[in-house]
Formats: C-alpha cells, sequence, structure tokens
C-alpha cells in the first residue's frame, strides 16, 4: 500500500514540476514536456504520436530535447535566497540571525553597528538565545529553506567558528 502511496506522490510531484516547467519553454522543448505528462498519465509514444498527428520518433526527439533542457535547468533564486544570498554577502550571520534579519525585513548590513542593531536591539536577545528565539519565528521555514538551497547551488558555505 505504502509503494503505491510513494508512486502516486512521486507522480504529482513529477506532474506539478512539468507544469511548472512548461511555462519556461516553447517550441519543440514545450512539446517535449507535453509528452512527458502524457507519458505519466499512461500513453504510450504512439499515443502521443496519434494525438499530435505525426510520427512517434519525432514524439522521442520532442521528449529528448525536453529532459536535457530539464537537466541542464539553472534553478532560479526566489525573492527569499536573494535576501538570504545578499545579506551573507555582507556579514558572517548564522541561520538564526538570518531568520531575525528576515523577520526584520533588513536589507542593509554594512557595518558592525548595523549588524548589531539589527539582531541585538533589545533587552532579550543575545548570541546564546537568539536561535531559541528564532525557532518561534514565522519565517524560520522560509530561511532555512532558502540556506539549504543556496547551500546545495554552492553559492554559500558553511563555516565552523570557534
Amino acid at each position: 500500500m505504502e509503494d503505491k502511496a510513494d508512486s502516486l506522490i512521486d507522480r504529482i510531484d513529477t506532474a506539478a514540476l512539468l507544469a511548472r516547467c512548461k511555462k519556461e519553454y516553447s517550441g519543440v522543448a514545450q512539446l517535449g514536456i507535453e509528452a512527458l505528462e502524457l507519458k505519466i498519465k499512461g500513453c504510450s509514444g504512439a499515443d502521443i504520436a496519434r494525438l499530435y498527428h505525426t510520427e512517434p520518433n519525432h514524439v522521442g526527439a520532442w521528449i529528448s530535447r525536453a529532459k536535457a533542457k530539464l537537466l541542464f535547468r539553472r534553478d532560479r533564486s526566489n525573492q527569499r535566497e536573494a535576501q538570504i544570498l545578499a545579506l551573507s554577502k555582507q556579514a558572517l550571520l548564522s541561520t538564526a540571525e538570518l531568520v531575525k534579519c528576515a523577520e526584520a525585513d533588513v536589507s542593509g548590513l554594512s557595518t558592525d553597528q548595523k549588524v548589531m542593531a539589527a539582531l541585538y536591539n533589545d533587552d532579550f536577545t543575545t548570541c546564546d538565545n537568539i536561535r531559541w528565539e528564532m525557532m518561534q519565528a514565522e519565517s524560520r521555514e522560509d530561511v532555512t529553506l532558502a540556506v539549504a538551497n543556496l547551500y546545495l547551488r554552492k553559492q554559500i558555505i558553511f563555516e565552523r567558528l570557534g
């Protein structure tokens, strides 16, 4: 039962990815993505060829082109990732500090004074408790996901201090 559920979830995830990517391409690549969507639904190459009034080998070429485009597709940073990347270029910050900056919509950390004002501007927050405070923040998941994506794309690195 679990295998069927996992298979269904995988197909749904793949279909959602293809639907998003289809908007980014045109021509043969877009036809290939449409063909991949139909294959996920169980259509054969011959079925797809009949639907598009073409030869099955054309459908195979479309799919090959779409796979190549998708394979070498560079993910675009979203707004949160761009914010995190910009902040990380200005100061060495922990993920908890990045969450705090996101919560306060901070964009400029060009000096040590701006860093301290953005992160430790109240009587409660210290370097020892900021991680616990930020575990309650609304943007913690967005920021953590952005940090993970940037790390996986090798746009940021982690440094161990101390």
